[in-house]
This record gives C-alpha cells, sequence and structure tokens, in this order.
C-alpha cells in the first residue's frame, strides 16, 4: 500500500506543476488568466479541501488540509485566508494562513495570543502588513514582526468600529459609527482627528487623503469635508460642500450628489485642485428620479459614471451610465446587477428578478449600445470573469460552469467534486 500512495503523490504532483506550467504559458501568450483555486466541499471537521483548476483543459488536482481549530475560511479575497484558534493552556493563539500557490500549502503570515475567555478576535489585513482588532476590549494592534514594539490603540468596545486600510497599506483608519474621532494607526503611532460622528472614511486612490460624507435623513443635502492624513488639516475645496454619495475618481476628483431645494437630484464633480465644481448631470436628463449610487468607471479620464436611480415611490432601480464631459445618459437595464467592471467594458446581467441571466457587455463609447453577448438557463451564485471579460465561470448548486460570451454557450466543467467556492488566479501569479 506504501509504495502505490507514494505513486499516487507522485502523479498528483505531476498534474499539479503540469496546471500551473499551462496556466503560466496560457498567461504569457494570451494574457488571460486560465486557473482556477476552488474550496471543495468537506463534511470532516477541521479539513480543508483545496482544487487547484486548468480550466481549459478541465483538470484538476485536489489537496487536503486539516486544522484542527479551523475557526474562518475567506475565499473572496487572494490568495485565501484561513484562521484558526488554538487554546494553549490559558491563552489561544490566533494564526492567520494565506495559500502560497507556487507550493499549494498554507503559510502562516501573523499569530497573536489572547486569554481563552477573550473573544471576538478578527485580522485585518493589507498586503504585507495586518491589525488585529480584539471586540471585547476594543484594542487595535498593528502586527509586526516585533510585536512587542507593535503600536496599538484602544477605542470604545460598545461601538461597531469602521477599519479601513489606505490603498497603500501603510495606515489603518479606525472610525466608529456615531462617535466623532478618527484613529490613524500607522507605524510611527496614533493619531486622533475630530471628524463627522455617522460618516466612513473613504481614502484617495493616492493614501494622502481621506473624504468623509455626512448624509442627513433631514435635509436632503449632507455634506462633504476632506482631510489630509498627514496633517489632519480640511482641505479648503471641500470644507462642509452640500452634497452626499461622494466617490473618488482619481486623488484629485470627487463625484457627488446634489440634490435641489425642490428636491430633484443632479450630480456634481469637483476639482480639488481648482475648487472648481461642475454639473455632470442636470435635473431634466435624470428625469426626476433619485440616485441611489454612483461610482466611477476605473478610466484615467474619469469621463464615466455608473449610476443606479429609480422614481419616488417605485420599487424598480435602473442602472445608466452616465458620460461627463457631454452629459449623455444611457440607460442600460431594470433590476440589474454589475459583474465587472473594467477600463475597457461595463459587463453586467439586466435580469436580475427573472431564472435566467442574460449577459449584456456595454462598452465605452459615445452612442454604443448594449449587446447581449450569452444567457445562461439557471440562476447562478457567483460569477469570475477572464480573459478580456469574454469569458467566465460561475456556480450552480455546487457546479463549476463555463461561460464564453462569443459564443453565447454554457456548460459545467468536467468535474465532479461539490465546490463552495472559486477564485480565478490573477495574471502573473
Amino acid at each position: 500500500m506504501r509504495p502505490l500512495r507514494w505513486f499516487t503523490r507522485l502523479v498528483a504532483l505531476t498534474l499539479l506543476s503540469s496546471c500551473l506550467l499551462m496556466a503560466a504559458t496560457a498567461v504569457g501568450n494570451r494574457g488571460s488568466p486560465a486557473l482556477a483555486v476552488a474550496r471543495a466541499a468537506s463534511d470532516r471537521q477541521g479539513e480543508l479541501r483545496v482544487m487547484v483548476i486548468d480550466v481549459e483543459r478541465e483538470l484538476a488536482v485536489l489537496r487536503r488540509f486539516y486544522f484542527p481549530y479551523l475557526t474562518r475560511v475567506d475565499w473572496s479575497v487572494w490568495p485565501p485566508e484561513v484562521e484558526q484558534r488554538e487554546p494553549v493552556l490559558d491563552f489561544s493563539r490566533h494564526t492567520l494562513y494565506s495559500l502560497d500557490l507556487g507550493r499549494v500549502q498554507f503559510t502562516p503570515l501573523f499569530d497573536y495570543q489572547l486569554h481563552s475567555q477573550s473573544r471576538g478576535l478578527e485580522f485585518v489585513r493589507s498586503g504585507s502588513n495586518a491589525a488585529v482588532y480584539v471586540k471585547l476590549t476594543g484594542e487595535i494592534t498593528m502586527l509586526g514582526h516585533d510585536l512587542s514594539n507593535s503600536p496599538r490603540v484602544n477605542v470604545d468596545e460598545r461601538e461597531t468600529q469602521s477599519l479601513v486600510w489606505s490603498p497603500d497599506g501603510r495606515r489603518l483608519a479606525i472610525k466608529a459609527f456615531r462617535a466623532a474621532p478618527l484613529i490613524l494607526l500607522d507605524e510611527s503611532g496614533s493619531r486622533t482627528y475630530d471628524v463627522f460622528r455617522d460618516s466612513a472614511p473613504l481614502w484617495s486612490p493616492d493614501s494622502r487623503r481621506i473624504l468623509f460624507t455626512q448624509d442627513s435623513f433631514i435635509e436632503r443635502n449632507g455634506r462633504l469635508r476632506v482631510y489630509d492624513a498627514e496633517s489632519g488639516e480640511i482641505l479648503p475645496a471641500v470644507n462642509d460642500i452640500p452634497g452626499r454619495s461622494g466617490v473618488w475618481c482619481d486623488s484629485d476628483r470627487i463625484a457627488f450628489v446634489q440634490v435641489t431645494p425642490d428636491g430633484l437630484h443632479t450630480v456634481q464633480v469637483l476639482d480639488i485642485g481648482t475648487a472648481q465644481i461642475t454639473q455632470a448631470l442636470d435635473t431634466q436628463t435624470a428625469g426626476g428620479q433619485e440616485i441611489l449610487s454612483l461610482s466611477f468607471a476605473p478610466r484615467p479620464e474619469c469621463d464615466w459614471l455608473i449610476l443606479t436611480m429609480r422614481r419616488p415611490q417605485e420599487l424598480v432601480a435602473r442602472l445608466y451610465r452616465l458620460h461627463v464631459p457631454t452629459g449623455e445618459l444611457t440607460r442600460l437595464g431594470e433590476n440589474t446587477r454589475i459583474i465587472a467592471l473594467s477600463p475597457e467594458a461595463l459587463v453586467y446581467d439586466s435580469n436580475t428578478a427573472r431564472v435566467a441571466l442574460s449577459v449584456e457587455y456595454a462598452t465605452f463609447e459615445q452612442g454604443s449600445m448594449p449587446e447581449v453577448y450569452g444567457r445562461v438557463p439557471s440562476q447562478i451564485e457567483a460569477v469570475v470573469w477572464y480573459g478580456d471579460f469574454r469569458q467566465g465561470l460561475f456556480l450552480r448548486s455546487g457546479e463549476l460552469w463555463r461561460i464564453d460570451v462569443r459564443t453565447a454557450r454554457s456548460r459545467p466543467l468536467a468535474i465532479s467534486t461539490p465546490i463552495e467556492s472559486f477564485l480565478i488566479v490573477p495574471t502573473g501569479q
């Protein structure tokens, strides 16, 4: 039996190496990743089953990992994370692991010891940095190689905290809902600033500024304010501007909703450098609809906004794309769900209220209309797109399906193991 076991392992490792090599070749030749990492279903406590799948050839290798004190599995981030809580005498050792795809194993990143009676510990990670938040005591600690010198702060444990890393992963913004102070924690220590009580921090892409939007439920307009993350000073160009739902385009431009005295919604764009405000959507073009949400398309020109709107007293929400320079508004669909948003195209589902999924592809070009690229004859659980958003994988009742928008066809992969969640390996991994 022992030689057979080693032979089986050798075959599995050979197949895994082949999958990784073929995926790397596919990435190099076509620029589109074709390797997926999935969490397979398991009925054994503490067992984590990981599948590495070559999507193009429909080959898979299954690896089993055992975490006797497994407490959390996060398959929504890359690489996937695992956390376990191991009792050691009067203390519990909390360890955060991350998947190493090259060796197909979970490697420990950070660990933290806590009294066994304490509960509610949470790891918050950004790249190579991490913080640990103990909900019972309200203590937040920046984790590093030397835990004895790790900066830490204590916040009000009665408040639900908002922990937001800056995009560069150097600072952690700590904000308690309905509490005024903002705490910035980094390697040098902590600083506290007074901000809006009911607002969460929104970092600029360059990690230099923080936007706060105080939405008012009494008045139609709230207030906007931007702080310099280094000095804590308020930017004069964005001090108490009336508006709501502010979002960053780049580090110098902000879009926000502004409500007129008669209750109509508009969209304004602020250039922080010049303090100039430009109207991107007027009340007439909006057609009397309320703006529920807005976001910039990830383009360097900041020329397209994605809006969700509806008329008062209606339940139907509509998805639009707005060309900021011209104010041209294009209706995309009703009860929509955005599936993928890239600098070149918006892929969305315009039939989320139905069982069937219709995938539409709307390019960011003036005058271009959405095109229906494919239909899936079933309700789906998740969609991940690759290959310039022309191909994708989705889950359906534990099965992994592949959809090709070029042929408008979908079919299940030839994998018999039930899948709980999956991720497409990013390009370059």
